[in-house]
């Protein structure tokens, strides 16, 4: 602040001393509450972001082990899937060995038919849990960022409503002081 910032009387009662010691002393408290409320809202930020990056690894980690999860499962019924296939068909070939050729010959067209479905089947499966796996985390990254944008806007409010705080809190002491000067 300057000199010509306090009024003439304050100035002619304090004199050049005192008017310089007193704003030294308004410049100082205003620096050091400048950094106490930027180092507390920085602090509290990086709190913040912190917490957010831990939930977000913890949630990515959670959607990696059902992934893993769900794919050992689907291996599991695949195995199951392929056992009992193995049984039938080797039931089917004991019975058809007796056959005639021709009847032989239709019943490996009808697994192999089977074979195509199920292999269909199980793409159009895989294929669908993929879709559905990427839908959700798509979601879940969009809210995210939705939200870590919405802190970014409360963050801006709150330094704006501090500044103001301290705005008026320095014209009220310099009017108290005023008001003091001006009544001795």
């Amino acid at each position: 602040m300057e000199s010509t910032a306090v009024p003439e009387a304050l100035r002619a009662r304090l004199g050049g001393e005192g008017t310089a010691g007193l704003l030294e002393l308004l410049g100082s408290a205003q620096r050091e509450w400048t950094g106490e409320v930027t180092t507390f809202c920085l602090d509290r930020f990086e709190r913040r972001l912190v917490e957010e990056t831990a939930g977000l690894r913890v949630d990515m980690a959670e959607g990696h082990a059902t992934l893993r999860t769900d794919i050992a499962n689907l291996r599991g019924e695949m195995t199951q899937m392929d056992g009992r296939l193995r049984t039938e068909i080797a039931g089917l070939r004991g019975e058809v060995s007796g056959q005639l050729a021709h009847t032989e010959g239709r019943l490996r067209s009808e697994i192999a038919v089977l074979r195509g479905e199920m292999s269909g089947q199980l793409a159009q499966t895989q294929g669908a849990l993929r879709v559905e796996l990427v839908r959700e985390m798509q979601v879940g990254f969009g809210a995210i960022r939705r939200e870590l944008a919405d802190n970014r806007v409360e963050f801006l409010k709150w330094a704006f409503a501090f500044w103001v705080g301290q705005f008026f809190a320095v014209a009220g002491l310099l009017a108290v002081l005023m008001r003091t000067t001006l009544a001795r």
